[in-house]
């Protein structure tokens, strides 16, 4: 599964979503989000700065198309957030 995380404000003035492949979709984002040591530090730089991180797109893929949508540096796209249309 592909996840997309949205911060409510841009984390160190560029980055306003996360990426991320995953078997285990519940766990994984309780490890982003409870700032777990296997999280990622740009979450918790996020959380850590008081930024509201929203789950804003869960949907199937494999690495492959985590790393072509990270690629593209272009995420808001894929953020239903951004988009105006919550999940």
């Amino acid at each position: 599964m592909i996840y997309i995380l949205h911060f409510s404000k841009k984390v160190a003035e560029h980055a306003q979503h996360y990426v991320g492949f995953t078997n285990d979709t519940e766990r994984r984002l309780q490890e982003h989000l409870n700032c777990h040591e296997n999280g990622s530090p740009l979450v918790k730089a996020a959380i850590e700065s008081g930024f509201n991180v929203e789950v804003a797109n869960i949907f199937e893929g494999d690495r492959k198309v985590e790393r072509e949508i990270k690629r593209q540096k272009n995420t808001s796209r894929f953020c239903s957030i951004c988009r105006g249309s919550k999940k």
